[in-house]
């Protein structure tokens, strides 16, 4: 049972939970909903549990259970000011809409997210955000666009990773360099969709997966 603890405390229990979520969405999932459940957390420690909820359901690739979650915890973002939980729940529901093939929606919630993080002051803390954002983008181009356009996001999402804790950033560049390889494989390019392919491996490898 999680019980009221310090924000730090329970940003540490919810990052770990993160790292090891595609090996174990059910704990996760179980973490996230007594951080949630725990009235005595403050406000931002009930998001933190919503998001991870959200997250564990997404490894578990239920799509829709997953958005439910999200879209509480938007709401429930309205009530506390601070931009870097928005972005982030921003980001996740145009990751959702993607997933769902909600276009439209993807995309207002990506514009709302960059234009939030090119206001925010302090650029280095937004660069991972920023770089979820351009890669959601690539998927929704590859789909609606073409692969040029969609590999040019990918790529920007990677370079925006530069400089942050590997642990945190190697699952999306894992997932970015193997979407790069399809797309130079519908381009018939298969040097250089084995060379992404063999990054994405490589990535993978640095956390199991």
């Amino acid at each position: 049972t999680v019980k009221s603890q310090s924000n730090s405390k329970i940003e540490s229990i919810v990052r770990n939970a993160t790292l090891k979520i595609y090996e174990d969405p059910d704990k996760a999932i179980h973490i996230g909903k007594a951080i949630y459940n725990d009235k005595n957390n403050s406000t931002a420690d009930r998001l933190r549990g919503l998001t991870l909820m959200a997250d564990g359901y997404s490894s578990k690739r239920d799509y829709k259970k997953s958005l439910e979650y999200v879209i509480k915890a938007n709401h429930l973002a309205d009530k506390i000011n601070d931009p870097i939980v928005k972005i982030k729940i921003l980001n996740k529901l145009a990751a959702h809409y993607q997933q769902l093939k909600i276009y439209e929606k993807a995309i207002a919630f990506l514009d709302e997210s960059e234009r939030m993080c090119l206001k925010y002051p302090v650029q280095d803390s937004v660069k991972f955000l920023l770089g979820n954002g351009y890669i959601i983008r690539g998927f929704i181009y590859k789909d609606q666009l073409n692969c040029e356009i969609a590999i040019n996001y990918y790529l920007k999402g990677i370079k925006q990773y530069q400089g942050f804790d590997q642990n945190l950033v190697n699952p999306n560049s894992s997932i970015a360099h193997y979407n790069i390889g399809n797309c130079y494989t519908l381009m018939g390019n298969y040097a250089l969709a084995k060379k992404s392919f063999n990054q994405s491996i490589d990535f993978a490898k640095k956390i199991n997966a």
